[in-house]
């Protein structure tokens, strides 16, 4: 458990997980986790006109579901089977 309060530790001695080779776009050349491929940590959804929300809803849906694509086909694209 950890003492409640303020941080014995300073900046220096916290542990980094952030990759100083790890493109911030998303996007890279070469092999490996940061191989070129989508950007998948989100968009925004495309701005609409909510008065009619059963139509908005069918976008969101069709929205989402083509990215879920496109996230399957970019991940199953270097599988070996």
């Amino acid at each position: 458990m950890q003492p409640e309060g303020a941080s014995q530790e300073g900046p220096d001695d916290r542990r980094d997980d952030r990759r100083s080779d790890r493109p911030s776009d998303g996007w890279s050349e070469g092999a490996g986790p940061w191989a070129v491929g989508p950007e998948l940590t989100g968009r925004p959804f495309p701005a609409g006109d909510w008065g009619e929300p059963a139509e908005q809803l069918e976008e969101l849906y069709r929205w989402v579901e083509r990215g879920a694509l496109e996230t399957a086909a970019w991940y199953l694209a270097d599988r070996v089977w």
